[in-house]
C-alpha cells in the first residue's frame, strides 16, 4: 500500500494505513477552572531506563490535597476544550496523564451537558501514559465542547486526543494545527 507515494511497512511487510480522523491538543491550552492549574516547563517521569517528559510547553495539574479530605468524586474545577471536529462520528478520547498513586489516578471526561465518563483508575504510576475513556464520544461536525473535570487530586494531564481509529497513541505527539477554537 502507498500513502502519499510512500510504501508503509511493518516488520518488512506492506501494511494498509488506517483511515480515520485523529486530533491531538495540549491540555494546557484549554480554559481552566480552579483547582486545575496550568504548569509550564518540563516534567520528566520516573520510567526506568527511558524516562518520558511532557510534550509542548507544560501540562495541567490538580495539586495533591486540593480536594481536602473529600477523596474521589465530583469536585469543582475543570478544563474546557472547544475542539474543531472535521467530521461527525464516534471518537475515542485519549489523554496522556501521570498518576502519583492509587489515590490520585483519575479524571472525569464529558461532553457539555452529558454524564461524566471515567478516565483512569489504573495502577501505573509515575510515568506519562496514554489512557482512554471506555465509552466513545459521539461528536458532531464543527465545534464540540469536551470537559475534563476534577475527580481526584494529585493528577497531571499533558495532552488529549480524539480519534476514529483503533490506534493507541504512543509517547509525545505534536498538536494538530487548529485543533482548538479559542
Amino acid at each position: 500500500m502507498t500513502a502519499l507515494g510512500l510504501t508503509l511497512l511493518f516488520e518488512g511487510r506492506p501494511v494498509k494505513a488506517q483511515a480515520g480522523v485523529t486530533i491531538t491538543w495540549e491540555a494546557e491550552n484549554g480554559a481552566l477552572e480552579s483547582p486545575i492549574i496550568r504548569r509550564n516547563g518540563v516534567h520528566t517521569d520516573k520510567k526506568p531506563g527511558r524516562p518520558g517528559r511532557n510534550s509542548g510547553k507544560g501540562w495541567i495539574e490538580i495539586k495533591d490535597g486540593a480536594n481536602g479530605e473529600a477523596g474521589e468524586g465530583d469536585h469543582p474545577g475543570k478544563a474546557i476544550f472547544k475542539v474543531n471536529v472535521p467530521e461527525a462520528g464516534q471518537y475515542t478520547f485519549w489523554a496522556r496523564t501521570l498518576w502519583p498513586n492509587g489515590c490520585g489516578n483519575s479524571f472525569w471526561v464529558r461532553l457539555a451537558e452529558r454524564p461524566n465518563q471515567l478516565l483512569g483508575e489504573d495502577g501505573t504510576y509515575d510515568v506519562w501514559k496514554w489512557r482512554k475513556v471506555a465509552t466513545k464520544l459521539t461528536l458532531a461536525k464543527g465545534v464540540n465542547t469536551i470537559i475534563v473535570a476534577n475527580r481526584e487530586d494529585g493528577v497531571m494531564m499533558d495532552s488529549c486526543q480524539i480519534t476514529t481509529t483503533s490506534v493507541e497513541p504512543q509517547g509525545a505527539i505534536a498538536e494538530t494545527q487548529n485543533a482548538l477554537v479559542k
